[in-house]
């Protein structure tokens, strides 16, 4: 029999230290693990939150009301092309149907910022930035149809009416990881689709 103060044997120590290398390998390739399915997530999460914030944008142009203004506010589109902004009337973002939304577009550190300024519905301020494209390197904006009466519709790098709106709008950007899928928008459509019913012929019968 072994004594019990003769100590521990080389092979001991060595299949000890072998067993806590394992342990040590396999929780660090836990770590390894769980980091990769938080940056997933946190991918899944910029995604989301990117598709939202575009469809925001879009019920925001569509929804620009007809009338060039209503107390006081221009709801003209005004744009560049590294910006745009405009107002509408809408209660996407928890705003008040009821008053203008001041809404713009622009570049600020590398990402598409969407803002957008307005009221709740018990009158206190509103503001929210939703992020279109994180990653941006640049942007374009462009603008379809004719700023003078008689002239032919074409794509413009700039856009200022106090009454027409552009037919459509374009939103471009690049990024680290390549181009953005382009935005393409219809100021006004709820508005001219309304009208449009308004005019048709009613039906017989």
């Amino acid at each position: 029999m072994r004594k019990l103060n003769s100590g521990v044997s080389l092979l001991e120590t060595m299949i000890a230290l072998m067993v806590m290398g394992f342990i040590s390998v396999m929780i660090a390739s836990s770590f390894g693990f769980y980091g990769k399915v938080f940056d997933r997530d946190d991918g899944h999460e910029r995604f989301i939150g990117s598709a939202i914030a575009r469809n925001d944008l879009s019920q925001w142009v569509r929804l620009m009301p007809g009338a060039p203004s209503i107390d006081g506010v221009a709801f003209a589109l005004k744009g560049s092309a590294t910006r745009m902004e405009f107002a509408t009337v809408t209660d996407i973002g928890g705003f008040w149907v009821g008053g203008a939304t001041l809404v713009s577009l622009e570049r600020h550190e590398n990402q598409l910022l969407v803002s957008a300024r307005g009221a709740l519905p018990d009158g206190t301020s509103h503001e929210v930035q939703p992020v279109i494209f994180d990653g941006a390197t640049d942007l374009r904006i462009s603008y379809y149809g004719t700023l003078i009466s008689n002239h032919s519709k074409e794509w413009q790098s700039s856009w200022e009416h106090p009454v027409q709106l552009p037919d459509l709008v374009k939103i471009e950007a690049n990024g680290d990881d390549g181009p953005m899928v382009p935005i393409v928008l219809r100021p006004g459509l709820n508005e001219d689709q309304r009208l449009r019913s308004l005019s048709s012929p009613a039906p017989p019968g």
